[in-house]
């Protein structure tokens, strides 16, 4: 090649790293920082804004993002999904869940950063959950569990099983997810509503025993200040009525009328 020629690319070259147009480190951190104080202050489709702005900026030469995030377009684009799925939840327009969709469904299959993974995975189950695809949400729910043991969305993952399965009316798999937050997270605050419903399944069931036994555990010793311990009383009186144990119904009905004269029941 003519070295007329040569020299012509090189300088083409020099003016194009020249006069491209460059992005700023600085500028991607300062506008995912705005988003954040977005999110925060439930500004959900501002912060949207922002983080398809940094994601913009991101993506231009010289840009290092990798002081932000290891993988700091997975996490964008997650914080983005987080705030349609928020949107959906105040809003109640459903179009905002299938936004988050699409944004977490490529997310997952190509996130490889632990901690991106945990959140998407979460994410993606409770988007289901919340368009009642029961099970195509179950299993994102156990691989969190699975996968994550050390997951700060644990018992949220358990909770949502048992409440996915009560809804299909699978109540032994039900039962198994809310006594794994029962015995397992005894600073849940969804311990109590877990116990109850294990009770209250075995009642949909006409298991009379069974719905008394996990009813008659709900006490002020067992679960302080529970605002189900009332229903948990009737229902024990309620189970022994169903099967014709008349006097211990008539003192715990008795008992009942003591403890929580205020009860609606």
């Amino acid at each position: 090649m003519d070295n007329r020629v040569l020299a012509g690319l090189g300088i083409a070259a020099l003016l194009a790293v020249l006069f491209w147009p460059s992005g700023s480190s600085q500028k991607v951190r300062t506008t995912f920082e705005e988003a954040e104080q977005f999110l925060a202050a439930k500004r959900y489709q501002d912060a949207v804004g922002k983080y398809e702005e940094s994601l913009l900026e991101a993506v231009k030469p010289f840009v290092k993002t990798e002081v932000i995030d290891p993988d700091f377009p997975t996490l964008a684009n997650y914080k983005i999904a987080f705030a349609y799925t928020q949107l959906a939840d105040e809003t109640t327009d459903v179009s905002y869940y299938d936004r988050a969709i699409d944004v977490v469904e490529p997310l997952y299959a190509t996130a490889t950063v632990p901690k991106h993974r945990e959140l998407i995975t979460f994410l993606w189950g409770y988007v289901l959950f919340k368009q009642k695809k029961f099970e195509e949400a179950e299993p994102k729910f156990r691989e969190v569990i699975q996968n994550f043991p050390q997951s700060l969305y644990l018992e949220n993952a358990w909770y949502s099983i048992a409440q996915l399965n009560f809804e299909l009316k699978d109540y032994d798999k039900a039962r198994e997810a809310y006594a794994a937050i029962v015995d397992g997270f005894p600073n849940s605050s969804f311990r109590d509503d877990a116990q109850y419903l294990v009770g209250q399944t075995f009642l949909l069931e006409r298991e009379w025993e069974q719905a008394f036994r996990a009813f008659d555990v709900m006490t002020n010793d067992t679960f302080p200040n529970s605002p189900l311990l009332h229903e948990a009383a009737y229902k024990a009186a309620y189970a022994l009525l169903q099967q014709d144990r008349l006097e211990e119904a008539i003192d715990r009905y008795n008992r009942f009328v003591t403890n929580f004269p205020n009860s609606y029941l």
